[in-house]
């Protein structure tokens, strides 16, 4: 327990994380009890590459989740402002400089003088309109091994699918003061959304009965016809979302003509959904062809498609986009 005790107050004089929500800074008088019972924050062990969630709960003790659980680290109180941590070591006493929407910065003093300073990271809530009809790839570490999947949401359920495609599972969920809640195999699980980083990454925490993780959450990005003849900047990881006017009952269809697949690959095959239903509806009304790409490694791959009927040799419509992956 000792060594768990160190490693997270150690974590804090190496913590450093890009800041996310609002830049509107205020100056605190100190920390409050409201303000901290119950208050999950985010730290990392740099030495073991490793997330961190700190609680400290409304019964005056510091639990801390890892791949392994949760764990009581110690015990705090707050004093003139202040949260002086009990944990027989280095007994740090914790001020709070200032606070943002989602971040805290503070200052320590451990018992032997040393100071260091910090930012705490808290957790937001999901909302449906975040998850609803998305596609995530989502990125974490299993035994020291990087795993990726892709995740795409509905109303009730989340599929997730091999890098090849294929649909491994779709598990039922719910939003419950903001976490994702699922079920599955008889394991209830909770997903906290940790911070979104500038380019609308989003870092999730993970926790069931006998584990807690971490994981990163590269977001779509959506272009349409308006974008003909642009550019997009993806990072690698990032799903390109293509959607495209398009007319099937006239026996046009949209074809990808060029990629560079050791830049960005196409994911699964185009899905046509059709325009909303009208009363009385229009026969043969046309819709939207919807394309999915990955971002897969650095370069620049100039996207090009044709709308075109199977038997004819000449091309209705094209679309180009240059993308740019880093």
């Amino acid at each position: 327990m000792k060594q768990l005790i160190t490693i997270l107050v150690s974590l804090l004089a190496l913590f450093f994380l890009n800041g996310c929500g609002s830049s509107n800074t205020s100056v605190n008088t100190g920390f409050t009890s409201a303000m901290v019972e119950d208050q999950p924050f985010y730290t990392f062990d740099e030495s073991q590459n490793r997330w961190i969630r700190v609680i400290f709960d409304s019964n005056g003790q510091m639990i801390y989740e890892i791949l392994t659980g949760s764990e009581v680290s110690g015990t705090y109180t707050i004093e003139d402002g202040k949260i002086v941590v009990h944990d027989d070591e280095k007994n740090p006493v914790i001020a709070l400089d200032s606070v943002q929407d989602t971040l805290w910065e503070v200052t320590g003093t451990d018992n032997d003088g040393t100071l260091w300073q910090d930012t705490w990271h808290l957790e937001l809530k999901f909302r449906s309109d975040m998850l609803v009809g998305k596609r995530f790839l989502s990125e974490f570490t299993d035994d020291g091994v990087t795993i990726k999947e892709e995740l795409l949401f509905t109303e009730t359920t989340y599929k997730i699918y091999n890098m090849d495609g294929a649909l491994r599972e779709e598990i039922p969920y719910t939003l419950e003061n903001g976490a994702i809640k699922s079920t599955n195999e008889n394991t209830t699980s909770t997903l906290f959304l940790m911070f979104i980083e500038p380019d609308d990454r989003m870092n999730t925490w993970y926790l069931a009965e006998e584990e807690s993780g971490h994981s990163t959450w590269s977001p779509e990005v959506e272009v349409d016809m308006k974008d003909n003849g642009g550019e997009v900047t993806l990072k690698s990881g990032n799903v390109l979302v293509l959607s495209l006017d398009s007319n099937p009952s006239t026996g046009y269809r949209w074809e990808v003509r060029d990629i560079n697949t050791s830049i960005l690959e196409q994911i699964g095959t185009s899905e046509y959904r059709a325009s909303e239903v009208k009363d009385p509806p229009v026969v043969g009304a046309g819709g939207t062809e919807i394309f999915h790409f990955r971002a897969i490694t650095e370069g620049t791959n100039s996207l090009q498609l044709i709308y075109k009927q199977p038997w004819e040799t000449e091309a209705e419509d094209h679309y180009e986009l240059n993308v740019l992956v880093h």
